[in-house]
């Protein structure tokens, strides 16, 4: 429909793949295709978030706490890779895991562990609703650091502190690329990268063994 419609160029936001079949179909056409947040298909342009550094960002917040083993799961590649790199350098030990069940699991094995770095907000919120549930207390005894800033966020019932995104900034300079592409002012496909931020708020206290040492 849009190329019947003869769009310009198309801007998509999703990060599974699950368009890069439909994008070659609009190159073919001479028209441009951004990805926005997500990894761009092949002879594609992007904006996107520094996912890595925001991986590494959430455990050197979650070392100032004084946590030192902490759940990691590989859901988002390059989230995943900055927790590890991070956690190399800072000396943590890191466990992964790959569904909530899971991590609900390890938590009740090792109770050494004491934070969890989520791939991103409703992640870590559903992961709060389990411990809740099961009688742990957020951020007492596990804290939690999502991804994303969603606008859910900041309620009251959540208060999650999480790596944020300029979410506005990616849309903004998306378009600005379209632009510059369509108008044939940059002729090469791109990627242009935003850097995270930390926003803190109640989901992160100091390690519950760390003034018993």
């Amino acid at each position: 429909m849009m190329l019947e419609k003869n769009v310009d160029a198309i801007i998509i936001s999703e990060h599974i793949g699950a368009t890069d079949t439909f994008s070659e179909r609009f190159l073919r056409r001479g028209k441009p295709v951004i990805y926005c947040t997500g990894k761009a298909a092949k002879n594609c342009s992007a904006v996107v978030s520094n996912d890595f550094s925001g991986g590494k960002t959430a455990m050197e917040v979650l070392h100032r706490y004084h946590h030192k083993k902490v759940l990691i799961t590989p859901q988002w590649q390059f989230r995943y890779e900055g927790n590890l790199a991070a956690a190399e350098q800072l000396d943590m030990e890191t466990v992964s895991y790959n569904s909530q069940k899971e991590a609900l699991d390890l938590i009740r094995k090792n109770p050494d562990i004491t934070a969890i770095a989520a791939y991103s907000d409703e992640e870590a919120m559903d992961l709060m609703y389990s411990l809740r549930a099961n009688n742990y207390r957020v951020p007492e005894d596990i804290s939690i650091i999502g991804f994303n800033d969603i606008p859910i966020c900041s309620r009251p019932e959540f208060q999650l502190s999480t790596i944020a995104q300029q979410r506005q900034k990616l849309g903004e300079c998306a378009v600005e690329l379209a632009i510059d592409l369509i108008e044939k002012r940059q002729s090469n496909p791109t990627t242009i990268e935003l850097d995270t931020y930390y926003v803190e708020r109640k989901t992160v206290a100091v390690n519950k063994y760390f003034n018993l040492k």
